[in-house]
């Protein structure tokens, strides 16, 4: 043999006792690593992961009960994982015993956008330049405005613009700056609400030249029709510096949202009238070289809207008519002389504002019209009609029907701009002003908290429920284009009231008229309710309020509707009698009255079907049935026509007739559960019945999972804070393990996603207090929406499940934007079969449970990071060990 062949034997030899060496030295060292992680403090539960993601791990006794939440939505690595449990327990600490460790795994569950409706700013959320978004959430478009020369405040801008308002606005903008395309240049709120019933600017030849515009709202707005407070109203003056107070009128009784009156707004040569019709009032103001409270005030009878001429004369709206007079103003009392009838009150119904523009004079009409009439401004003859006739609609939307038009403008390019003050839908219309030819609109935004969801056979239907305000309650369905996520308003599938009445209710006051479209429904605390939450069985399409009564939670009381010939129909109704804001006043005719059972309305269960098919409530329909267990609020029905409540009890469909009609024996009223359980409630097709944070199964209370309340943000994963309104049925994703899920929302805006059989599957979202909101600056088509906030009282989100087995949220709060979550696919369901703890083991734990007791005592707040948080007494934390990485 060589040398050279003996030096490469050997160099063979080295290596492979070298690597072999290696190898066990390397092995030692693991396993002294494994020994060392599963020897230290605590009970140790060991999971081997086949790749990185998240884990949610619960303790549950032989019969299924939950003794501990471990972690939840737990990061892990690839290889052993372990986590140590201090022995606490949801009641104390855990008994010696033999014990099943079950939960999930998943990799990042993210959603992304699929489109958004309703919305129509750009992008729909607002944005760092002020130029997202779009007008006001709590009131509808009422004015509107043309700016010649721009505004150096706030748009900073000597192009032409318009200005639109609305009375008032929590989120988004109440006064909004546009370029005369429609594209917002800037948005802004007085004193953080309000905005502009009616604007006005100077039209004479020597304005002060400090002032951009006027504008007037409802402020301190009568809520009990001026039996204590008339109300007032509040004049600004839109300077090249800012806003500017000029004085609070108070005459009349000034109402808001619905109930008010007209407010007139006009200005010529520094003087700055007020048109107060609530006290049938004309008031004067001196803003030559400044602002200065009211010197004259003069009585106009049946007076209405006003406006300034080019000349100086002024158009009053009074009796019906419109009437042109000369103003004598000596700055110390004004009155209005030489009256002539230009327009007489036979050619109008109900004039609401009115303007002149290349000598012409408009005038929006409401009655039986909602159009804008055009008349010569000489002869006043009628010109031309602008808009089909007809007012609020109800089906299919005829986007050339206007409904209650109110301020207008006409810029420069001869362009007609026309806000409606609606809420069904809220709109700003565009239409040649010569021609009266459509030719574009504006549609939103979304009420205070977001909403809308999806047809689940259908994604290119999604609709909009509006609630919240008087007048406001309806249904609006939207047609999408999925390629480019653009929306077009399909149809009006119901108003509340009825545009056969004229009269609502409003937080317990008496009942008065209003300019909306009022049918049988039950008036909720915030006005009514709406259709939402659709379904399909048996061949018919079905909406139910049973998850949008209210923001907080699921009242005593739902409805059902059936879609026929395009408008949804109440057809049934069921829940609690009760005497509270959600009662159902119908239930009080004599006839119906007289079969309530005696004792306290609380106790006492109803349903009315509208067996006869008229959509009226007759006494033979409604049905009453004391249980010996009384229930609670939560009531819902559900996609197979059962209904279910807190309590929590179930009542089966009897029977459905041909025209989907369901019918119910109260005798059948089903209590499910021995152990009262109350809240939101949901009925799974796997048999869980949810109420809140907990779970029955088989007649008994299985799981519970740990919330606490908001005062401070989270501080781990699975730190619920104060979850509210369920977010809807339980849906399940075609793809992945995690089976039947359901969702809430917290106040501070996160998403709470968990199985119906209690594993907590993840959280969208953060807490508005330490997340950033909505940082976008674009919207498009699939981009992912993470690392934000939906942010603080986002009220109105949604979970549901498609036909094409996507499980899809509706989140947002100034917007209503549609989502897919994907990631479900990556759920396992994870069995890590049994474990005995011992004597031993639970007092070896003890440590961790004090040092969980004194992390928790002095704040009271969730697990900190790094920390999974349990539930037991008060706030309780689980010990998560290192993880190993065996490889």
């Amino acid at each position: 043999m060589t040398l050279k062949r003996w030096m490469r034997v050997f160099l063979r030899v080295w290596l492979l006792l070298f690597f072999s060496s290696f190898a066990l030295l390397q092995q030692m060292s693991i396993q002294a690593s494994a020994a060392e992680i599963t020897s230290g403090p605590g009970i140790t539960i060991v999971y081997p992961s086949a790749q990185d993601g998240f884990v949610t791990l619960v303790v549950e006794d032989e019969s299924g009960r939950r003794i501990k939440n471990l972690v939840f939505d737990h990061p892990v690595h690839r290889g052993k994982n372990v986590i140590r449990w201090d022995g606490s327990a949801l009641q104390g600490v855990v008994a010696a015993g033999h014990y099943r460790v079950r939960g999930l795994f998943h990799r990042e569950i993210a959603p992304h956008l699929e489109y958004s409706i309703y919305s129509p700013g750009t992008p729909p959320w607002p944005t760092a330049d002020g130029t997202g978004a779009w007008l006001a959430d709590h009131t509808a478009p009422a004015s509107a405005l043309f700016l010649p020369q721009g505004s150096s405040w706030p748009t900073k801008s000597d192009q032409p613009e318009m200005l639109l308002g609305a009375e008032a606005a929590e989120a988004g903008h109440a006064l909004m700056w546009v370029d005369l395309d429609g594209r917002k240049l800037a948005g802004t709120k007085i004193r953080g609400w309000n905005g502009g019933i009616a604007l006005a600017r100077d039209v004479g030849k020597k304005p002060n030249p400090q002032h951009i515009a006027y504008t007037v709202y409802v402020v301190n707005p009568s809520r009990d029709f001026g039996v204590k407070d008339p109300g007032a109203l509040q004049i600004y003056a839109i300077t090249k510096g800012g806003l500017t107070p000029v004085d609070k009128v108070i005459g009349g009784v000034q109402m808001h949202d619905a109930f008010r009156q007209l407010v007139g707004l006009a200005a010529y040569d520094g003087l700055l009238l007020l048109a107060n019709p609530a006290a049938n009032e004309i008031v004067a103001f001196d803003v030559r070289d400044g602002v200065r409270p009211a010197f004259a005030r003069f009585h106009v009878d049946k007076l209405g809207a006003i406006a300034f001429e080019p000349d100086g004369r002024l158009l009053v709206s009074s009796g019906g008519a419109i009437v042109r007079c000369a103003v004598q103003n000596d700055w110390h009392s004004v009155s209005l002389v030489d009256e002539s009838t230009v327009v007489a009150k036979d050619k109008l119904q109900a004039p609401k504002q009115v303007l002149e523009a290349d000598g012409e004079i408009y005038v929006t009409d409401w009655g039986t019209s909602h159009q804008v009439k055009v008349f010569d401004a000489a002869s006043g003859k009628m010109l031309r009609v602008i808009g089909d006739p007809g007012g609020p609609q109800l089906g299919a939307y005829d986007e050339r029907r206007m409904a209650h038009p109110l301020g207008m403008a006409v810029d420069s390019r001869g362009v007609l701009w026309v806000a409606e003050e609606d809420y069904l839908p809220k709109r700003i219309s565009r239409w040649d002003a010569k021609s009266g030819r459509f030719l574009n609109a504006w549609y939103g935004p979304t009420q205070y908290g977001g909403g809308g969801f999806v047809d689940p056979k259908d994604k290119t239907r999604a609709y909009y429920p509006s609630i919240g305000n008087p007048g406001s309650m309806g249904l609006l369905e939207f047609k999408v284009d999925p390629k480019t996520g653009d929306s077009r308003l399909a149809a009006v599938r119901y108003r509340y009231p009825d545009p056969l009445n004229d009269a609502i209710s409003y937080a317990g006051y008496p009942t008065r008229p209003i300019f909306f479209p009022n049918d049988m429904i039950p008036v909720g605390s915030h006005g009514g309710i709406t259709p939402a939450q659709t379904f399909y069985f048996k061949g018919h399409q079905y909406f139910t309020d049973s998850y949008n009564t209210y923001w907080y939670n699921q009242s005593h009381v739902t409805t059902l509707w059936m879609l026929q010939d395009g408008i949804c129909r109440p057809i049934a109704s069921a829940g609690w009698v009760g005497s509270g804001a959600h009662h159902w006043t119908t239930l009080d005719l004599p006839a119906i009255k007289e079969k309530i059972p005696a004792g306290n309305p609380d106790g006492v269960f109803f349903t009315w079907t509208d067996s006869n098919h008229d959509h009226a409530v007759q006494p033979d329909e409604v049905q009453f049935f004391r249980p010996e267990v009384p229930g609670s609020a939560g009531v819902v029905i559900q996609p197979d026509l059962s209904v279910i409540s807190g309590g929590p009890y179930q009542l089966p469909a009897a029977s459905v007739d041909a025209f989907g009609v369901p019918s119910y024996d109260l005798s059948q009223l089903r209590l499910l559960s021995k152990t009262p359980v109350s809240g939101e409630v949901a009925l799974s097709p796997d048999g869980w019945f949810i109420a809140g944070m907990s779970g029955v199964k088989d007649g008994q209370l299985q799981w519970t999972l740990p919330e606490r309340g908001i005062s401070t943000p989270p501080e781990g994963p699975g730190d619920i804070e104060g979850p509210k309104r369920m977010l809807g049925y339980p849906v399940k994703s075609a793809r992945g393990e995690a089976g039947y899920m359901v969702a809430r929302y917290s106040y501070m805006g996160e998403i709470y996603v968990y199985t119906t059989d209690g594993l907590l599957v993840t959280t969208m979202g953060g807490d508005a207090r330490t997340s950033q909101f909505w940082p976008y600056k674009e919207q498009r088509v699939g981009m992912p929406i993470t690392g934000l906030s939906f942010d603080a009282e986002q009220f109105w989100p949604f979970m549901f499940a498609l036909d094409d087995g996507g499980v899809y949220l509706s989140v947002g709060k100034w917007h209503s934007s549609i989502v897919r979550l994907d990631g479900l696919d990556s759920i396992q369901r994870i069995d890590l079969g049994s474990i005995t703890v011992t004597p031993a083991e639970i007092a070896a734990a003890e440590p961790l449970r004090h040092q969980a007791a004194d992390t928790f005592r002095p704040s009271g707040r969730g697990a900190r990071t790094g920390f999974a948080k349990g539930q037991g007494d008060g706030l309780r934390i689980v010990a998560c060990g290192p993880m190993g990485a065996d490889q």
